[in-house]
């Protein structure tokens, strides 16, 4: 898109219509990176900790850094967005973050850890507001759960291999060299996003009325969706922030493990995710209903995510990893709840609704590594934060299927 008379304008649609899937490749391949930096901290913690002296408190607070910046800039993110290139925005923000995510290997205590999180949350918070971006100006609303969910992909991919990646890193090259080497590679995938992502057309088009901020923050179908999506990101940063943790002092999981059963829920969140995004669009395309579909998918995700409970109470480490890996089965609601906002914002408000409900949704990335940090503290014990986690799945599900108004496919061809 680009900037021409006060608007922006699309890519030509004999582009849109050629290569769309090469672009949704590309960004799946931003969102492994993306995942892949975010989630090395979560990994190399029990090390960085006894480096830099850090109890659980100053964990949580480490963790939760990151949010403190994504979430906040996702509103501001969907609005640059829908206004300019994202080809250059997405390349801008992109160098941000991987240059963040190497200067973690040069931290030498808690202040320094926080700015590069910081640092790392700014640039990462076009992830999202900008894929969705992507899907909206290439695919109809009604198909947009499958591209949505394909490159949404990445982020479970990217944890489950940077897992295995980042173990294999921390054991022979030590923590500080696993910031370094992951955070310098990911900006190799700059050179084929400049020269495969068109940039927009130059082109006349009226200006760009301001954003009714009352009517878009009133919206039913935003405050409901926005409201799941927090239950849903409170659920999810908690197992990306806690899992590799948990799994090593709780359950007393060797290293070995760790990178094994700390990477396989985040491929059962992938396939899944996969698997409800497909099942979307097939079920659409033979006549089903798109509401009854997209939101049953979704409840069915929520559920499975309950499991935790049971996690939490096993007494065999053997079945509490059972039921986290079935608790992961949730990823199938992941590429319906991305395609909510495809479906009922404006066609020009589709990364700024995306940005709102993200931004809400990281309120829970804020909240779940802090709170969950404060609860070991204060109990000595994961059970009450895994309680939390599942009260939350709970509210998230009733937004969805309650609270949410009728989806309604869009009226264009």
């Amino acid at each position: 898109m680009t900037r021409a008379g006060g608007a922006l304008v699309a890519p030509e649609a004999s582009v849109r219509a050629s290569r769309r899937w090469v672009f949704i490749t590309l960004l799946g391949a931003a969102t492994f990176i993306n995942y892949l930096d975010r989630g090395s901290l979560a990994v190399a913690l029990p090390f960085i900790s006894r480096d830099l002296h850090l109890g659980p408190a100053e964990q949580g607070l480490a963790l939760s850094s990151f949010f403190w910046t994504y979430a906040v800039m996702q509103i501001p993110m969907g609005w640059i967005v829908d206004r300019y290139d994202i080809r250059r925005v997405y390349a801008f923000a992109f160098a941000l973050w991987s240059l963040s995510a190497a200067a973690t290997g040069l931290v030498r205590g808690l202040g320094d850890l926080l700015l590069c999180r910081v640092l790392l949350g700014l640039g990462e918070s076009v992830y999202l507001p900008g894929g969705m971006k992507v899907v909206s100006l290439h695919f109809r609303a009604e198909e947009s759960a499958l591209p949505a969910g394909s490159f949404d992909l990445g982020a479970k991919v990217g944890l489950a291999v940077g897992t295995t990646i980042d173990v294999w890193l921390l054991v022979r090259f030590g923590w500080r060299s696993l910031f370094f080497r992951t955070g310098l590679a990911g900006l190799i995938w700059l050179l084929p996003w400049l020269w495969l992502y068109p940039s927009a057309r130059a082109a006349r088009a009226p200006r760009r009325a301001p954003v009714d901020w009352r009517r878009l923050l009133g919206d039913r179908r935003l405050i409901a969706m926005s409201l799941g999506f927090f239950c849903w990101d409170y659920f999810w940063y908690f197992v990306v922030s806690w899992l590799p943790s948990y799994l090593f002092i709780v359950r007393q999981v060797p290293l070995p493990g760790v990178a094994l059963f700390g990477a396989l829920p985040f491929l059962i969140f992938a396939a899944t995710e996969a698997v409800g995004a497909w099942t979307a669009g097939v079920l659409v395309r033979r006549g089903a209903d798109l509401s009854k579909v997209t939101k049953g998918l979704i409840a069915g995700g929520f559920a499975l995510g309950l499991l935790v409970v049971p996690a939490a109470l096993a007494d065999s480490p053997a079945v509490s990893i059972g039921f986290l890996l079935g608790a992961s089965l949730s990823g199938l609601a992941c590429g319906n709840m991305l395609a909510v906002p495809r479906i009922c914002a404006p066609d020009d408000e589709v990364a700024l609704w995306t940005g709102v409900q993200n931004f809400v949704g990281n309120i829970g990335g804020v909240l779940a590594p802090a709170i969950t940090g404060l609860l070991i503290a204060r109990a000595h014990s994961y059970v009450p934060a895994f309680f939390v986690v599942a009260g939350l799945l709970l509210v998230g599900l009733a937004a969805y299927t309650v609270m949410l108004p009728r989806l309604e496919a869009e009226s264009r061809p």
